[in-house]
């Protein structure tokens, strides 16, 4: 018995080596470009003069991208983030505090949202959960000690309701995952982020 189980653990390692071996060449691959494009939706972005601000911008956008083109979004996002006379949406304190007819006109302009009710409540609610339960994004982070795992409580549990879409396990682990990429924020517990198996997953591993 215990040499069967040598055997099972040597080929159960065996096939994480070839596993690893295979994502390794997807991963060059990918950053040569062989696999084709290789500028991602958020790579359209502003330069940004606080990290607040790059925080809201990879938040709140994040929060209406549901069955959407995500390109088209996140350049909706950098033209009201680089007009001066919309970029206050970026502001959770701002965006909480706005008449909703004044947000909706913000939102709608370069179509950020396309939902001129249900977007703007989203965005309107998650903005005011933050600054009042917070102050801001920064400080609400802060709390949770940059801790993914109490983050993850924090937003899919303890506020959930506060945080309409973005909750969802899908959007969160995806959030998690671009305010680490985008937004300069060194979360612990990252490996505990998951990668939820939607259309574009099953797709490229059909292809691939």
């Amino acid at each position: 018995m215990p040499h069967l189980i040598n055997k099972i653990d040597e080929t159960d390692s065996e096939s994480k080596k070839t596993i690893l071996s295979k994502c390794h060449i997807l991963l060059e691959a990918y950053q040569s470009g062989k696999l084709g494009v290789i500028r991602m939706p958020e790579d359209s972005s502003p330069v940004f003069e606080k990290n607040e601000a790059r925080l809201c911008y990879y938040t709140l956008p994040m929060s209406l991208n549901y069955q959407r083109n995500s390109y088209a979004l996140w350049e909706s996002a950098l033209k009201t983030y680089d007009d001066p006379a919309t970029r206050r949406v970026f502001d959770v304190q701002i965006s909480a505090n706005l008449d909703r007819e004044q947000l909706r006109a913000f939102l709608t302009h370069y179509k950020v949202a396309l939902q001129p009710n249900k977007h703007i409540a989203t965005w309107h609610e998650i903005s005011k959960t933050i600054s009042q339960n917070w102050g801001s994004l920064e400080l609400m982070l802060e709390s949770s000690n940059y801790d993914f795992l109490k983050l993850r409580n924090i937003i899919q549990q303890q506020f959930k309701k506060g945080f309409p879409y973005l909750s969802g396990p899908k959007i969160f682990n995806y959030w998690s995952f671009i305010i680490q990429e985008y937004g300069k924020v060194k979360l612990k517990n990252s490996e505990f982020i998951e990668i939820a198996p939607d259309t574009h997953v099953t797709k490229c591993s059909v292809l691939l």
